[in-house]
Order: structure tokens, then C-alpha cells, then sequence
């Protein structure tokens, strides 16, 4: 379900929203340097100032996601990995886990229930109550399935 390439095009989306932060940030730190060769100590923190706010709040709020997903997936291909057979009970939507948006699903193995979690950002099967599925997995992540 996950391979390099879904790794590599999280890689190119974060260097697209580094380069977005970078081109809003310009103008500010041009203008503050502009500021500081007209000697103008007020103009140059004021646009300092807004320069880091915008690279910081762009940073946290775009491209932090992409990093923990990227790491999600790295993790996801060079983790260690278990196959179990289940059937399936219910989904019960797309919740937030560990910082990302997985869809919860809800199986009965041998051992009693058990909750497991499918990447939203993958298309999930429509599994019907009863259906036995082997599912590939890794710790409370699904990977693959059958």
C-alpha cells in the first residue's frame, strides 16, 4: 500500500510549501534590510518580526503535517511488520491519531475485538460486517490487506 514513491511525493510537497514560506518571507526580510541601511530601527523589527511570524506559522501549520506524514510513511515502509487474519466489524470514521487523520476500523480476531487504523489519505475498501480480511500490520497501523 505504501511505497517510495508515495515517499518521495511527500518529500517534493514539502520542498514546494519550504519554497512557498520562503517567497512570503522575502519581501519582509528585503524590507528589512532596506530598513536597516536607511537606519530605521523601528521599521527594520517591525518587519523582522512579521517575516519570522509568517516563516514560523507557515512552517508549523503546512509543512510540519507533511513531515509527520513522511515519517508516518517511512516508518510504515521500514517498520516491522505482522500479518493477522480478522473480520471486519465496522469503520468508525476518520479520527485523529497520532497527529494524522486515519480512518478507525474495528475487527474481531481470535483474541477478542481489536481497533486498527487505515490512512485516510488511501482509498478504503468497502468492506461489508463479517468479511474476513488478512490484514498486513504494523503495531495499530494497517499496511496492506487481502
Amino acid at each position: 500500500m505504501y511505497s517510495q514513491g508515495d515517499l518521495d511525493t511527500v518529500g517534493q510537497q514539502i520542498k514546494r510549501m519550504r519554497l512557498i514560506t520562503v517567497l512570503c518571507c522575502l519581501p519582509f526580510f528585503i524590507g528589512m534590510v532596506v530598513a536597516i541601511i536607511l537606519q530605521s530601527e523601528l521599521w527594520s523589527i517591525v518587519l523582522g518580526l512579521i517575516g519570522a511570524f509568517i516563516a514560523v506559522f507557515l512552517d508549523g501549520a503546512k509543512v510540519g503535517p507533511l513531515k509527520v506524514y513522511r515519517r508516518f510513511i517511512r516508518d510504515m515502509i521500514k517498520g516491522l511488520h505482522s500479518t493477522v487474519e480478522a473480520r471486519f466489524v465496522s469503520n468508525e470514521g476518520v479520527v485523529l491519531y497520532e497527529r494524522l487523520l486515519m480512518h478507525k476500523l474495528t475487527v474481531q480476531r481470535d483474541s477478542g475485538m481489536w481497533t486498527y487504523y487505515f490512512d485516510a489519505q488511501k482509498d478504503i475498501p468497502a468492506w461489508a460486517d463479517g468479511d474476513v480480511l488478512q490484514l498486513e500490520i504494523s503495531g495499530d497501523h494497517v499496511i496492506a490487506y487481502q
